[in-house]
């Protein structure tokens, strides 16, 4: 999955381009009743989970998990500024895995979630949005700064974790 499949978002039909509105489930922002495990703490919330691998502390990942979504994302830009006991796996490839591994226990432990997400049928997910990340998402801000922009396209790695969730949801029927 990791390196593959760049592009540049195409406005067609089927095409499911923002995770706002009735598609809000889709981010990893989104607060779930049922939560997920990470290093053995509970998190009700892809980000936060996301945002506790960033770093080897303990202490911190008791921190980010009592955090809002919000702040979680603040303070994991924080762990590398200030260079918080930074995890030494913490590279693209570790990413891309942690994520998929993420939303995977987000759509299986909260079945209203996983109708929700069924329910897309075969659309492509694509987590537009206008902070410039082409890496988990597609920026359509029309300004990204130069060094924002990825060779040959955006990557939508979240995007593309949801479908693989979807895909194997939908073996399962």
């Amino acid at each position: 999955m990791y390196g593959a499949g760049r592009r540049k978002l195409k406005m067609e039909e089927n095409v499911i381009s923002s995770f706002r509105g009735d598609y809000r489930f889709l981010s990893n922002f989104w607060v779930f009743e049922r939560p997920i495990i990470y290093k053995d703490l509970e998190f009700n919330c892809v980000e936060n989970a996301y945002v506790c691998a960033k770093t080897t502390d303990p202490d911190l990942w008791v921190k980010v998990q009592a955090m809002t979504p919000g702040k979680a994302k603040a303070f994991g830009k924080e762990i590398f500024a200030e260079e918080l006991s930074i995890n030494p796996d913490w590279c693209d490839g570790f990413r891309v895995k942690l994520v998929t591994n993420l939303v995977t226990q987000k759509f299986l432990n909260n079945s209203v979630l996983a109708q929700k997400l069924l329910a897309t049928g075969n659309a492509e997910l694509v987590e537009g949005n206008a902070w410039h990340d082409n890496f988990f998402g597609v920026c359509t801000c029309g300004n990204c700064p130069a060094e924002k922009m990825l060779e040959g396209g955006a990557e939508n790695y979240l995007g593309k974790a949801l479908m693989e969730v979807r895909n194997f949801l939908q073996g399962r029927l």
